[in-house]
Formats: C-alpha cells, structure tokens, sequence
C-alpha cells in the first residue's frame, strides 16, 4: 500500500563469549544460519550490532578488584575517599566499593536520591516533599533516607549490602544523601565522581575549584601489569563478571566491525554494515563503541504529521498512496528548507538504541539484525 517494504529486527543467539573466541566468526555463523532457516537474503545496508559486553568478553578485557584498589592508591592521597553519586546498581557498583575500602581506610558515600538518574529510586519524591525535605539543599543521613523509604525493599537491601562490603574491608563507611557535589567536600577533598555517564563531567566541574577529582574514565586507561583497560573510558560501564572479575568496555571496535563486515561481505555478496552497541540504561557513556563507516551521521529522520499538517494542508486528498509518494518527493526539498530539532541523536546511536532493546527483549541475545531500517532514511 505504501511503495515501500519494512524494518525487522531480529535477535541473534550465539554461544556465551569467553576470552579467546573468535566472537567475529561465531557472529558471521549466527547471520547466515538465521537466514538459511528463516528463508531471508542479506542485503546491503542491512546492519549487525554486536553487545560489547560480548566483544570485551571475548578480547578477555577483565581486571580485578585487587587492581582496581591500586589504581585508586595511586591516584587519590590520604586515607580518606570520597565517593560521589555511584549508581544503586550491584553489578556496576559494588566492585568499586569493595576496591575503595581495600585502598582506603574511610569513604564517605555521598548517594543521591529519591534516585540515581538511572531509573532506581530509594524513595519517592512524594515522600520527600510530605516530609518536608527539599531534595536540592537537605542532606540526609541512613536513617532518615529509610524513614522515608521503609526499612524493607530496594534501600534497605542496597545500604546493608554497602555496610557489609565495608566491614569485609575492614573500612570504615559513612552514608548521606545529598544531590549537590559541594556537599561532600565537606569531608573529604578526594573525590571520585562514579555517577552515570551523562552527569559525571557536570559534576566534576563543580567540585573541581577545592578538590582533587576524578572519574571512573580517569582510572585504568592505560595498561598496568597482565590486567585490562580502556583507553577512552577507563572503569566506567564496567560491570562485575564473577569472584573479583570485573568486565571492562572493550577496545579497537571499529578495528572488530570492519572485520565483521568484511566476513559477511565475502559469505553473502552484500554489504552490511556494523555497530558494536552499548547499553541504553545510563550507565554507560555511549550507545555505539564502534561502527562502519557507513554508520556515521545523523539520521534522515522527519516527523510525518508534522509534515503531513504542514504539506497537505490544503491539498485534495487522492489517496493514501499518492500522499506517501508526494511526501517522498517532498522529503528532501523539506530538509534543505526548514531546521530539523537540535539534538544529539546519531545514526549510530538510533541503531545502538533499538539494538539493545532488540536484545534485551530477546531473552539478552548478544547480536542484532537489521533489515530494511534505512528504507526510511531515503529522500
């Protein structure tokens, strides 16, 4: 009816990535399998988003708890840490807790709240302002944050598995709530900045005048000893692997996509093209960690009743039809003329965005097809 085919995704299962694996080869395998028994050809254009936790599994970009705590020795002085606005996650958190109270002998734990900006709340902000807490200027201490949230549930679980880490250290930890950075220099000038990916330069900023500071992408960007690193993000996106493992991002992605690109090409005769996608729940700082070429840009993206009111006002309507191929004519000669909205959005980042829901809904299959996404992206 309309002129023009759709988009499918498709997840890709493939055998849990561990270091060594030829995660290129098992990618390949996965394609055209899901084709032969699907009954589908590959074409050009089509993508193939590959997680990066599957990538850094498969490059064995670990480190350890024990390396961690070095590194944190050998960048903050003192005995006395401060950390700022880390994430109620456990797999993203509790590796760096355990690896700051190995290092130093005091953390002060400044969380913010009713949540961490990565969708987990403690507490509702109802329930801050019925008890007459302005979140911005007031501080809390453990035992006010659980007046308001319960003594059962997602804080109290959270703040005991905190003490918990701490007095296996050997640590003394102290626990507020606050949500301005300032707050916490008043204990301690040694700040790591462990807050989701979009907040953490903000907030360096504001404490950087009185403080020494620094955030997870400033830890292990360089190789120390037989443990993994990252280059562009240090620590952060990390998440805990097993025992004292924990999962790195990986590195040379464009370097693992061209590869990828290259083996399809020569199996099925087109060319596809390549993201290696990341997570989309704030935690880590991008949403493609590397790409084809073919990848890079903004989207043509138009919001087609924004469009319509403005294209067809005023015009006979013939049909459904004739009105999609007078808004293809129309699309480019539109885009020249009037701004599109400010923003960030990447093509890339729309393919990481809607890979990682593939995946996630998909029982965490760790590869992404693509077909037909850029039907929409033509003039």
């Amino acid at each position: 009816m309309f002129g023009r085919s759709i988009s499918i995704s498709r997840g890709l299962y493939i055998p849990q990535a561990k270091q060594g694996d030829n995660l290129a080869g098992m990618v390949l395998e996965a394609v055209m399998e899901a084709a032969r028994q699907e009954g589908f050809l590959i074409h050009n254009k089509d993508v193939v988003g590959v997680a990066q936790s599957a990538l850094a599994a498969a490059q064995g970009n670990y480190t350890t708890v024990d390396q961690i705590a070095a590194e944190i020795s050998r960048r903050f002085d003192g005995p006395v840490l401060g950390i700022l606005f880390a994430p109620y996650s456990r797999n993203r958190f509790y590796p760096i807790l355990r690896a700051a109270c190995r290092a130093k002998k005091q953390v002060e734990l400044q969380l913010s709240y009713p949540g961490d900006g990565c969708g987990c709340r403690l507490c509702t902000l109802d329930a801050c302002q019925d008890a007459g807490i302005d979140p911005w200027q007031d501080v809390l201490d453990k035992d006010r944050l659980l007046e308001l949230a319960g003594t059962s549930g997602l804080a109290a679980d959270h703040l005991a598995a905190c003490e918990e880490i701490a007095a296996q250290e050997g640590c003394r930890l102290t626990i507020r709530f606050g949500n301005r950075p300032v707050q916490l220099l008043e204990h301690t000038s040694q700040v790591l900045v462990a807050c989701n990916a979009n907040r953490r330069h903000f907030s360096r900023r504001l404490l950087q005048a009185g403080a020494h500071v620094l955030c997870l992408d400033d830890l292990l960007t360089a190789p120390a000893g037989e443990g993994g690193w990252q280059p562009d993000y240090g620590l952060l996106g990390c998440s805990r692997a097993d025992g004292e493992r924990v999962l790195l991002l990986p590195r040379d992605c464009n370097e693992f996509c061209a590869r990828l690109q290259s083996l399809i090409q020569a199996q099925a005769g087109d060319t596809v093209q390549v993201l290696v996608f990341g997570s989309a729940d704030g935690h880590e700082p991008t949403l493609a960690n590397g790409l084809t070429p073919g990848l890079e840009g903004e989207p043509l993206e138009t919001r087609l009743r924004y469009m319509a009111d403005h294209l067809f006002s005023g015009r006979a309507e013939d049909s459904t039809a004739d009105e999609t191929r007078y808004l293809d004519r129309r699309k480019a000669q539109w885009q020249k003329i009037h701004d599109r909205p400010a923003g960030d959005v990447t093509l890339a980042g729309q393919l990481g965005q809607l890979c990682y829901n593939v995946s996630i809904s998909a029982d965490g299959t760790p590869a992404v097809l693509v077909q037909g996404f850029f039907n929409s992206q033509q003039p």
